[in-house]
Parts: C-alpha cells; structure tokens; sequence
C-alpha cells in the first residue's frame, strides 16, 4: 500500500498545505517535522537533492522523491 513521508517544519505554511491535503485525501503518511538548520534536515535535503521543505516521498515498494508543495498537489489532484 502506498504512504507518504513528509521531511518539512511546523512553521512552513507550505508543509501543513501538504499534510492537510493528504490528510483530507485519506492518504496514509508520516509527517516528520525538523527545525531549520538542523543536521537531519540538511541530510534529507542532501539525500533526496531537494532543497526546500517540504520534501515529501512515496513510499511503495521502494522510496521514491515526488518533490515539495506544488510536484505533491499535481500529483494528488491526478490521482482523484
């Protein structure tokens, strides 16, 4: 079955867009919130080469970056 990880922060209004709508969307997921310049952050920006928050992942059968707010929205409003 297919989830999600959301890698953001708290206070990014663009990451509690995400976790809304997938919440709304009766998506399964993980919201996993960092505080800004913390090292496990800059290592999830390194590891997925996403800069920004959020940074949202597919979870499957592998792991799999869908990307930040707007990459995330495009591809929930095409799954309905």
């Amino acid at each position: 079955m297919k989830k999600y990880i959301i890698y953001g922060r708290s206070n990014c209004p663009f990451c509690i867009k995400i976790i809304t709508k997938l919440a709304k969307a009766n998506k399964r997921f993980y919201a996993h919130m960092l505080e800004e310049g913390s090292k496990e952050l800059e290592e999830m920006k390194e590891k997925w080469e996403h800069p920004t928050v959020p940074i949202v992942i597919e979870v499957s059968e592998s792991q799999k970056l869908i990307g930040g707010c707007d990459d995330t929205m495009k591809l929930l409003e095409n799954e309905s």
